[in-house]
């Protein structure tokens, strides 16, 4: 049977991170959205899309597949309501703008890179694909992060590995490294060594904190 992602043990994981984002001294929060129930429904909002991906046999990674990409941004900055569509109605513009037309930045590289890399490991496909969404030039222009992690799921998922779950006990090194993606430029000779040894750190943090509670069988998903 198909596996699909368990989306009540991913709201669990997420109302306990939100619970965690909250304390005064969790200062690896600052400057970012801060964890709320709406961002946390947005978010499984997401997770929910790359389980339907799963269950149609959508290939995320094939050409012609990307405006699938391009919703999870949506989903994750503005969730599903068409009021709140219509609110962000410029920003979702300007994110399509870019996404299929900037040649530095946009989605062409992204699909190239995958082209290259498509019989490496799971875990190392999610971690260089997360990279090259959050490195500089970003994918987006806003919730790279949280898309990066739903694109990264799926690449795990469909080769029957555990999704990317942030939680409680290892946001701090998932910031960490989300930070450093970040200062990366991929055009850049200079960072050549930087972006191997941070994709190598994500792809073992991927596989230090996957966990088999997140993975269900297709018909068995309580989400």
């Amino acid at each position: 049977m198909r596996l699909v992602m368990n989306l009540q043990e991913v709201e669990v994981a997420l109302a306990h991170l939100m619970t965690a984002s909250a304390k005064p001294d969790m200062h690896v929060f600052d400057d970012k959205e801060p964890l709320s129930d709406d961002v946390v429904r947005r978010m499984i909002s997401g997770y929910a899309h790359v389980n339907d991906l799963l269950r149609t046999g959508v290939n995320l990674f094939d050409y012609g597949c990307s405006s699938h990409w391009l919703e999870l941004n949506h989903l994750v900055l503005c969730g599903t309501t068409p009021g709140r569509r219509e609110q962000f109605r410029d920003h979702i513009e300007q994110t399509e703008r870019r996404f299929y037309d900037d040649s530095i930045g946009g989605i062409g590289e992204r699909i190239e890179w995958l082209r290259r890399h498509r019989s490496s490991a799971p875990e190392a496909l999610a971690a260089g694909i997360f990279l090259h969404i959050t490195s500089a030039p970003q994918l987006f222009i806003e919730g790279n992060r949280r898309t990066a992690t739903l694109i990264a799921s799926y690449a795990l998922v469909s080769h029957a590995r555990p999704p990317l779950v942030v939680t409680d006990s290892d946001y701090q090194a998932f910031f960490s490294l989300t930070d450093d993606c970040k200062h990366i430029h991929r055009d850049r000779w200079d960072h050549f060594l930087s972006y191997y040894a941070v994709s190598y750190r994500i792809e073992r943090f991927l596989r230090k904190t996957a966990d088999g509670r997140y993975l269900t069988t297709d018909g068995g998903d309580p989400g």
